[in-house]
């Protein structure tokens, strides 16, 4: 219940930020009145106040109210068209408010919406927020893979398993796609230095042009959906090197054991990292059935600084359309694959998801549990 009602306050905090910037932005267009226009515009900058101060302090909006809202640009001049007709006493707004839902499908259409945006001049990354992670990822996917497209059902269960869990770092990921199909794996393991998710995603075939890279937040379920907010990281190769200049290196590990077998079964021990390298396969195979590996960094504050430092950067992302990217990423492919003829190239190194998460971790010496089970508590790499 708690990790639900948080994931509730940052949709109401995103929601309250663009309603602040919408009434600064119409404050700043009202500079440019004369004073008797202004004098014409009063019911409208009554009515646009109104809707502010009612929208950002006295409302009690549900969770379906929060997503409506956050379809559009400006949220708040739905809300102030609709107020400004009734133009009563702002005890009454909340009756507006339930008039707006019931027209929902009408105001949509009436309205410019966060999809609609134009992409930005400048070609800045973009985040896109609640959107549907199995069928945007899965587009994504489609178009950029041509050789192991089934990587993409792995990928699906990783962040199907991710929707209950109680901690935040275990539903944020790092999420690559490339000609060779796809790799997922923790965003707070990537910004731990030498582990299997850190090198993997760092070394591999980061070069490569048609490599992308995404953040993925997992939200939670509607219906049989699974959403998320996934975030652009940009040039890939770039994004690989910011990683190994910001990661925190590690001092421990934490395994924990399935009740299955063995002298550590049910059990959860922590052991040092130069014990985990020199210890591995008594650890991982002669133990018992490790379930879930967790990596403890040397200066735990500090990997909590770096984590919420990416969150902050990319959440000042402007919106995008899904739509726009998947064409935009369409043309880019055609001009990356009729440059450098990728598919044409036979597949090679790349074989299983499991021998392409080993290969990470035998270069790292630092290694993760291959699957063996996967339950919605747990996550297995």
């Amino acid at each position: 219940m708690k990790t639900i009602d948080t994931f509730r306050e940052e949709k109401k905090s995103e929601l309250l930020d663009r309603l602040e910037k919408n009434f600064a932005d119409y404050k700043e267009t009202l500079m440019s009145f004369t004073k008797q226009e202004l004098i014409d515009m009063s019911a409208k900058i009554h009515a646009m106040s109104d809707a502010h101060s009612y929208m950002t302090y006295w409302n009690d909006l549900s969770d379906e109210d929060i997503d409506f809202y956050l379809e559009f640009q400006n949220p708040l001049e739905v809300v102030a068209g609709a107020w400004c007709e009734q133009n009563t006493d702002l005890s009454e707004m909340s009756y507006t408010l339930d008039a707006l839902i019931n027209r929902a499908d009408e105001i949509l259409a009436e309205n410019p919406l966060v999809t609609d945006a134009d992409a930005p001049i400048d070609n800045s990354l973009r985040r896109f927020m609640h959107v549907d992670l199995n069928d945007f990822l899965g587009k994504i996917a489609k178009q950029v893979i041509i050789h192991y497209p089934s990587d993409f059902s792995h990928d699906m269960k990783v962040l199907r398993a991710a929707e209950n869990a109680e901690d935040f770092n275990d539903r944020r990921f790092v999420w690559h796609v490339c000609s060779y199909g796809t790799h997922i794996a923790w965003e707070r393991d990537v910004f731990i230095k030498d582990t299997g998710d850190n090198v993997c995603m760092t070394n591999y075939s980061q070069d490569e042009p048609n490599m992308f890279g995404y953040i993925v937040e997992v939200i939670g379920k509607k219906g049989e959906s699974i959403i998320g907010n996934v975030f652009e990281v940009g040039n890939y190769a770039e994004y690989a090197k910011h990683i190994n200049e910001t990661v925190e290196p590690y001092e421990s590990v934490k395994l924990s054991y399935s009740n299955e077998w063995g002298v550590y079964a049910g059990k959860t021990v922590t052991v040092t990292k130069k014990d985990y390298e020199d210890n591995y396969k008594s650890l991982m195979s002669e133990k018992g059935a490790v379930a879930k590996v967790a990596y403890i960094p040397q200066d735990e504050s500090k990997h909590a600084a770096i984590l919420s430092e990416e969150r902050s950067r990319r959440m000042l992302y402007p919106i995008g359309s899904t739509k726009r990217h998947l064409i935009k990423l369409n043309a880019n492919l055609a001009e990356i694959r009729d440059t450098n003829k990728t598919s044409s190239t036979p597949p090679v190194a790349k074989q299983s998801i499991n021998k392409r998460l080993k290969r990470g971790a035998e270069m790292s010496r630092n290694h993760r549990p291959q699957k063996q089970k996967q339950t919605s508590q747990t996550i297995i790499h």
